[in-house]
């Protein structure tokens, strides 16, 4: 990430109204949770447990430091709803659906 307010945003594409995992989380909470997380970083000073640079790892970080501030969320994986057609096909048959989303028949 470039920048906070870059991994703000791209955590809200997450866990944000209309994100991938919709929690309805607003950058303002998303903006204190990675602060709290950032001084839980310092505190520990762990070689394991360190700034990713943004990474996902990051973003999930927050994530579960916003479900302990603000309570969970039911929603952690995305619905049936929110997966393309083609692309859930792929996932329930991914040896008989060609890229192309063409049903191969052995």
């Amino acid at each position: 990430m470039l920048n906070f307010n870059d991994f703000i945003d791209y955590v809200f594409s997450f866990y944000g109204d209309g994100g991938l995992y919709d929690q309805k989380r607003t950058k303002e909470q998303i903006a204190f949770a990675t602060l709290m997380y950032l001084d839980a970083i310092d505190a520990r000073d762990d070689d394991h447990y360190t700034w990713g640079d943004g990474d996902s790892l990051d973003r999930e970080r927050v994530r579960d430091f916003m479900n302990d501030l603000y309570g969970p969320s039911s929603k952690i994986y995305p619905e049936v709803d929110d997966v393309p057609d083609d692309v859930y096909q792929n996932w329930l048959h991914p040896d008989t659906v060609s890229d192309s989303g063409v049903k191969i028949l052995n």
